[in-house]
């Protein structure tokens, strides 16, 4: 690689799975511009011409793991079995992104809300400079600021309740807050609030 260092970077993606076909879905990988990670590595810039070379010298579609076990595997010996398959990449104002053809299980696993957050895995140049995409791992713990996966698009509703009423809102924007009036906890403390 020689003086090249490799990115590991969750980010939250645009729900990228509608839970009947495996039809294609557009998620994004990358943000346009520089950009940092929460944990404080950065700052990076993709050279989305570069890393779109790279993805058509690759000649086929690039993994999306779980946990980013395809990098791990080789230490910790456990199978790496993919979630999906980014079948195309595509350079727009926001950023890039990616085709991603998911499987049933990671379909599932996104509508259930098991999985939120998408994680590139990419090589930069010691100046931070992205030149290759290598993949991505469905991830909880988002480094990069993107759109997640599990976000609802208009008529898509996400199979975990938990995450389903955190996202509820009224028509003017304000949150509905739900809770259980039979759960003594809940109600011990809703009789407290002031």
């Amino acid at each position: 690689m020689g003086n090249e260092s490799r990115g590991f970077h969750a980010m939250p993606l645009p729900k990228a799975v509608d839970g009947k076909t495996g039809n294609l879905k557009r998620v994004h990988l990358l943000p346009a511009g520089e950009f940092m990670g929460r944990d404080g590595r950065g700052p990076y810039r993709a050279d989305a011409s570069a890393i779109l070379q790279a993805y058509a010298n690759w000649g086929m579609p690039l993994a999306i793991d779980y946990d980013h076990q395809g990098v791990n595997t080789a230490k910790n010996g456990a199978p790496a079995p993919a979630a999906g398959w980014i079948k195309r990449l595509v350079n727009q104002n926001d950023g890039l992104w990616g085709d991603v053809e998911w499987t049933p299980r990671a379909q599932a696993m996104i509508a259930a809300g098991e999985y939120l957050y998408l994680s590139p895995v990419f090589d930069h140049t010691k100046s931070g400079t992205a030149i290759r995409l290598l993949g991505a791992g469905l991830t909880n713990s988002p480094n990069l600021h993107l759109t997640a996966i599990a976000s609802r698009l208009p008529g898509v509703q996400s199979g975990n309740p938990l995450v389903r009423d955190a996202m509820a809102r009224h028509s003017d924007g304000s949150r509905i807050v739900k809770f259980d009036p039979y759960s003594p906890l809940i109600a011990d403390a809703m009789s407290r609030k002031g």
